[in-house]
């Protein structure tokens, strides 16, 4: 007989039903079953046993149901069968290093996280709807006996690709490596449709600010009430969101298509993805002059770097003209309440590069008006935007993340961050730019069924002396 003790084990319960072609729908305080053919006596048996503590779930929650943001339905909709490179789920795994790691010491810490961050006690339906559990239990953070090099990359690749089922929870996993001749390894990953990369950041930062033992402000606003001011201060900025709309209205008529790369395979016969990452940090003073160079052009140090980017994309297209899809910090800037509040915020535009502008300073200046323009109109959900286009392209698989703006330290509080990596469906290859003690640090997730190591070591070589051009 199944047990049925918390929230965790009932949505994992009927996800398993789901599973095998059983639904069990809540009407009316009864419990109905859709299903293709007759119910097997020991099934109809087992769901009598269980009804229970399913009723009291519907009856608790039934009224708590929240809609998804724009990117956690844009996240749902890229795991449709119709859709291609619709394999994973958009995730971001991390690497720590730290001497002698207090497994319980950390679980106790990330248990406390959990309990007062509704976006850790998240649980996202298929259907477009979210809630925030009550009755969890308490998170188990798995060990094992780090011995060998290849222990180490066999966890991180079974980690870092991981699928997490909707419906279910946690959607994010944590493990510890314990090492009895090095340092300990803290593997972390995290489906994005809970927590946005810059919530990861603020989440990594205050969990290992509780494991140092420093005391960490009690959230008394939480995202389900960002959500409700959220949707007040849509319809407080009507105007606004119908201006955007007649922007993207007009500027979607003629937009350029997303870069033709050479891949091994057309993109519509990968049935599988496999992420791989490669990254390199320019050192300090490399970084300073590059700071510079923007300050005494009048253009940001993250559009700098997009605009050089951007421009060896292009050689590498087939089509000069291009546009790619730019990730944006998404959250409500005037809601101070909730500037350390975890969550899934972001939002997407496009931006464009035009190859007849020569002038990389220039071509940035552009990049730099486009992206203001986006960040002015961040309130429009930019999945419409995709929807708007005339130029028949259903998604643009390159994206820019850039985090430049974020203090990202490569040691904190002890932990070293070592690796990471993302992985989105329809996107074949993520460009992350940010600032790493003081230096700028490029890096590249891409789709291995699509691209030669060497081909991307060939883009970053190629942007990495660009850029260097510029000093």
């Amino acid at each position: 007989m199944n047990v049925l003790k918390n929230d965790a084990d009932i949505l994992e319960y009927l996800f398993e039903l789901n599973k095998n072609g059983i639904q069990l729908v809540y009407s009316e305080d009864k419990l109905y079953s859709k299903t293709r053919k007759a119910l097997e006596p020991s099934v109809i048996k087992e769901i009598k046993e269980v009804k229970e503590p399913i009723l009291n779930f519907y009856r608790k929650y039934q009224k708590r149901f929240f809609d998804l943001t724009y990117m956690q339905k844009a996240y749902l909709m890229g795991k449709e069968k119709e859709i291609a490179l619709n394999t994973v789920n958009a995730t971001y795994y991390q690497e720590f290093e730290k001497e002698n790691i207090d497994v319980k010491k950390l679980e106790e810490s990330l248990n406390w996280i959990i309990n007062q961050n509704e976006a850790l006690r998240m649980v996202i339906f298929r259907e477009g709807k979210g809630i925030i559990s009550e009755n969890l239990p308490n998170y188990n953070i798995k060990s094992y006996k780090l011995e060998t090099y290849e222990q180490r990359i066999k966890y991180r690749e079974e980690m870092s690709h991981k699928t997490y089922n909707y419906g279910t929870w946690p959607m994010f996993d944590v493990c510890v490596g314990k090492s009895f001749e090095d340092k300990d390894i803290l593997h972390m990953i995290y489906d994005c449709s809970i927590l946005d990369a810059w919530s990861i950041d603020i989440l990594t930062k205050m969990l290992f600010k509780k494991y140092s033992g420093e005391n960490i402000e009690v959230q008394d606003y939480n995202y389900t009430d960002y959500l409700r001011d959220f949707n007040k201060h849509l319809i407080a900025n009507k105007n606004l969101i119908e201006e955007a709309d007649r922007y993207w209205t007009v500027k979607s008529e003629n937009l350029f298509k997303p870069p033709e790369l050479k891949t091994k395979q057309d993109i519509s016969t990968v049935k599988s993805m496999t992420f791989k990452t490669v990254s390199y940090v320019f050192d300090k003073e490399t970084t300073k002059k590059f700071k510079s160079i923007a300050m005494h052009n009048s253009v940001s140090f993250s559009n700098l770097i997009i605009g050089v980017y951007m421009c060896v994309l292009s050689k590498y297209s087939s089509n000069k003209d291009i546009a790619v899809n730019l990730t944006m910090f998404g959250k409500n800037i005037n809601n101070k309440k909730a500037l350390n509040l975890i969550g899934e915020f972001s939002n997407i535009a496009l931006i464009e590069y035009d190859s007849k502008e020569k002038d990389i300073i220039k071509s940035s200046k552009n990049i730099q008006e486009q992206v203001i323009q986006a960040l002015n109109y961040r309130l429009y959900d930019g999945i419409n935007i995709i929807r708007k286009l005339k130029n028949g392209v259903e998604y643009y698989p390159v994206v820019v993340t850039s985090m430049l703006g974020v203090d990202y330290q490569s040691i904190y509080k002890g932990f070293a961050e070592v690796y990471c990596i993302s992985q989105t469906p329809q996107v074949i290859l993520d460009h992350h730019i940010r600032e790493i003690d003081g230096c700028l640090a490029i890096s590249f997730d891409y789709v291995v069924e699509l691209f030669s190591d060497s081909q991307i070591h060939r883009l970053l070589e190629e942007y990495k002396l660009m850029l260097e051009g510029l000093i």
